[in-house]
């Protein structure tokens, strides 16, 4: 069993998830035009100044769908460019370089992996040290395990290679109470048993790691 388990929160989340939809007043930027445009596949990129790059990771659809995350050494996300097939391209968070090159690409195999072959007990640790349990289905939903924090949500397939669509839903987890909707991403060093959850809450990335118990 392994029990190292993180949740990383990249920006600052002022007021609990639950106000985000709403109320405020920050949201990913749009408009974006110099970020490098891969053909469909999923890759490890070396991205940005030569002199400092960056690592992430880059997926693509037949479509024209794309995502590029940026991490740091410690394989905390920094930034997430979306691309839909109108060929637009958003920024979380807004402050995200406008031009990102990708120096260096390595295109990796898909996995064939389906929701059944992540189904199964996880668990999640709150920055207090609180844990979090949860249950995902072959059907994808996700129900929470009796517990103070409540997780729940589900997650689909996605047309991304190795990657699904999540929607999460958190109770009594104090400022990360409310609705959260991302990405899920498996493959590499994201092979299940662990499931890398990354959603957006206006400008800020809300980064879960969930480990099978």
């Amino acid at each position: 069993m392994n029990l190292r388990t993180s949740l990383l929160l990249t920006g600052v989340l002022a007021v609990s998830l639950s106000a985000c939809s709403d109320d405020d007043d920050t949201s990913p930027r749009s408009g974006l035009s110099g970020i490098s445009e891969l053909q469909a596949g999923s890759y490890l990129v070396s991205v940005g100044d030569t002199a400092a790059p960056q690592t992430g990771r880059y997926y693509a659809d037949d479509a024209g769908n794309r995502l590029l995350l940026i991490q740091d050494d410690d394989e905390k996300a920094q930034a997430l460019y979306r691309q839909t097939a109108d060929g637009d391209w958003v920024a979380t968070p807004e402050n995200s370089a406008d031009d990102v090159a990708v120096l260096l690409s390595h295109r990796l195999t898909a996995l064939d992996t389906g929701l059944a072959d992540l189904s199964g007990d996880y668990i999640a640790e709150l920055p207090d040290g609180t844990a979090a349990n949860f249950t995902l289905g072959t059907d994808g939903q996700i129900t929470a395990i009796t517990g103070g924090c409540q997780v729940g949500g589900s997650i689909s397939e996605s047309s991304l290679p190795d990657t699904f669509d999540v929607s999460l839903t958190l109770t009594a987890c104090g400022d990360l109470t409310g609705s959260l909707s991302g990405h899920a991403f498996v493959g590499g060093d994201f092979d299940p048993p662990h499931i890398r959850l990354l959603t957006t809450a206006g400008d800020s990335l809300v980064e879960l790691w969930a480990f099978a118990d």
